[in-house]
């Protein structure tokens, strides 16, 4: 009682830090704290009321007891000493036979089926499965390519920091992301409807500025003759001369079968991974569907026709992947696939 009477110290209704931290219990915190009630007035002599519990009607007693007291309560136990050597007794009378002691046995050493498919999740996004079609030096990582069926590692694929926030930043110079970014929403936004020029690329960039989309200093690093560029490609072409059939950023949702991402899931799990995405367009024609992506990576000019390669090769399961959701949502075969590659203004096919 007298531990609790330090309760009465503090003033406001929540105990103070110093109150709280000397509790010896949880029951002192519950003794603190009620020592301040109106009706604390019949345990202690020197009694002084909380302002704040004054009008409070909660009812409840306090009863002090003894261990003599609790001795003679039915069943009660005097001591942990009695209590453990009861149960000690309790479990040399119980008979285990063979049977018993194997269930047990099978119990504590299971081993869950499917424990691969805990390691990972059942949605993943393109752009965390992306480090599969970046690196294959990686562990557990590599190329995705769906018709080799490479399956990887289970995990749930994710960058491993975050970017870091625009006012922490301090080199002012665009980044390539930024620009990159940047071209995508340009390309995004171009009228199909309307011939293709400099002087339209350049409107429609200086429109965006004034729109606020696009900062002025990334809007200077496009590079608005790769863009023509493309329009002026049999691809392009055909974009301007069917605009009805064109399709830009088309978000999609595609469910696979775990075990060709990851590696030692079987197939008869009958476990899928769900992958969401965009892709940047496609065609629509007759016979098919004209698949096109748009990449800003880098490519060496000294050795620019072994760089195209690589890019196609580190873009090939992503492109599979798109492929894959296109041929779902139109119902049609992919017949041609492109990446454009804006760094050099050029377009190639993935085959």
């Amino acid at each position: 009682m007298k531990q609790w009477q330090k309760g009465q110290n503090s003033t406001h209704q929540i105990l103070d830090d110093g109150v709280r931290n000397d509790a010896a219990s949880l029951l002192d915190w519950i003794g603190l704290s009620l020592i301040r009630h109106p009706q604390a007035k019949d345990w202690i002599t020197d009694y002084e009321p909380l302002l704040a519990l004054s009008g409070d009607q909660t009812e409840f007693k306090l009863i002090m007891t003894n261990e003599a007291l609790l001795g003679e309560i039915p069943g009660s136990l005097h001591n942990d000493q009695d209590w453990g050597q009861q149960q000690q007794k309790a479990l040399q009378t119980i008979d285990l036979n063979s049977g018993i002691a194997t269930a047990i046995a099978e119990q504590l050493t299971f081993k869950y089926p499917a424990n691969v498919a805990t390691q990972t999740t059942a949605y993943q996004s393109v752009s965390e499965v992306k480090r599969l079609f970046e690196d294959p030096d990686n562990t557990g990582l590599g190329q995705l390519d769906l018709a080799a069926e490479q399956p990887r590692q289970a995990n749930r694929y994710v960058t491993d920091s975050l970017a870091q926030p625009q006012f922490l930043q301090t080199v002012q110079q665009p980044t390539a992301a930024e620009v990159g970014t940047a071209t995508h929403l340009v390309l995004q936004e171009i009228d199909l409807t309307q011939p293709v020029t400099l002087a339209s690329l350049q409107g429609l960039v200086d429109r965006l500025v004034l729109q606020n989309s696009l900062s002025a200093n990334v809007a200077a690093k496009i590079n608005l003759n790769h863009l023509l560029t493309f329009f002026e490609s049999d691809l392009g072409q055909q974009l301007l001369a069917h605009p009805e059939a064109v399709k830009r950023e088309v978000p999609f949702s595609l469910l696979l079968p775990a075990e060709t991402i990851f590696e030692g899931i079987r197939p008869t799990d009958d476990d899928h991974v769900l992958i969401h995405g965009i892709m940047d367009g496609y065609l629509l024609t007759d016979d098919g569907c004209y698949l096109f992506d748009y990449k800003t990576d880098f490519i060496d000019p000294s050795d620019q026709e072994a760089a195209i390669e690589r890019v196609k090769n580190r873009y090939a399961g992503q492109i599979n992947l798109y492929s894959a959701a296109l041929n779902q949502i139109a119902q049609k075969p992919v017949t041609h696939k492109y990446l454009y590659l804006l760094s050099i203004g050029e377009l190639v096919e993935i085959n």
